[in-house]
């Protein structure tokens, strides 16, 4: 094989970068996802009140009562969407990080489908997050 035919590979530096980006946004989507869907709202009025009193940042949340501050507001059929949009971002996520760790190809035109698919993950995932926050 001459020089001419050969396919461009991609620095393992490039690689890694890729890797850390994706797994810093990655834990970001899933932090905001526990955050917002995930905990258990508490059982009665009285730890609610407690905990308000307790929680220093309690001022903080008085003033913007939303969904990813206030985790014990009711779910509605609005959030829906939002969690469906998130989840489908954090599949893409993951799916561009299996992409970026698989050593059998190190070619550049499989490197810049993979930062698209990054690209594509970052945008469903702050999308649905904004949507989430503010509907």
């Amino acid at each position: 094989m001459n020089a001419s035919t050969r396919t461009p590979t991609v620095d393992a530096n490039a690689r890694t970068a890729l890797v850390t980006a994706i797994g810093i946004i990655l834990g970001f989507a899933l932090a905001f996802f526990y955050t917002w869907s995930l905990k258990d709202p508490p059982a009665n009025a009285s730890q609610v009140q407690s905990r308000e009193t307790n929680s220093p940042s309690s001022k903080a949340t008085d003033l913007h009562p939303t969904k990813a501050v206030d985790p014990d507001q009711p779910w509605e059929p609005e959030d829906i969407p939002a969690l469906i949009a998130l989840c489908s971002g954090i599949i893409v996520l993951m799916f561009s990080l299996f992409r970026s760790l698989w050593p059998l190809v190190q070619s550049e035109l499989y490197y810049r489908n993979t930062v698209l698919v990054f690209m594509l993950g970052i945008v469903i995932t702050f999308g649905s997050s904004i949507y989430a926050v503010f509907v």
